[in-house]
C-alpha cells in the first residue's frame, strides 16, 4: 500500500486519467487504456478461480462478478488516493472491502 499510496498521490493513474479525461481527444489512447484495465480485470478473475480452487475462497461466488467489483474497488482507490486521503484511511478502506468480499486483508 505505501509504494502505490506514493505513487498514486504524486502523478494518480495514468489508463485511469487516459479513459477519463482523455476519451473524447484520443480514442486509440483511450481504448489501449482499456485494454489493459481489462487484462487487469482478467488477472483478478484467474486468481479468484484460483482461490476458490484452493479452498479459500467460496467456490459459490461468481468470480467474473467479484473481479468486476474488485476493479470497482481498484479504480475507487485510486481516485481516494488522489483526493490525498490520508494513509490510515485507505487502509481502513482496503480492509473493510476485502473483508466484505470474504478476502483477508
Amino acid at each position: 500500500l505505501g509504494d502505490v499510496y506514493k505513487r498514486q498521490v504524486s502523478m494518480g493513474c495514468m489508463m485511469v486519467n487516459s479513459i477519463l479525461e482523455l476519451a473524447a481527444v484520443d480514442p486509440e489512447l483511450k481504448d489501449l487504456a482499456q485494454q489493459k484495465l481489462d487484462q487487469i480485470q482478467a488477472e483478478f478473475e484467474r486468481l479468484l478461480t484460483n482461490a476458490q480452487i484452493s479452498g479459500d475462497i467460496d467456490r459459490s461466488l461468481d468470480t467474473g462478478q467479484l473481479a468486476d467489483a474488485l476493479m470497482t474497488f481498484n479504480l475507487g482507490i485510486r481516485v481516494q488516493s488522489r483526493k490525498h486521503e490520508n494513509r490510515a484511511q485507505l487502509q481502513q478502506s482496503i480492509d473493510t472491502s476485502l473483508a466484505a468480499f470474504g478476502i483477508a486483508a
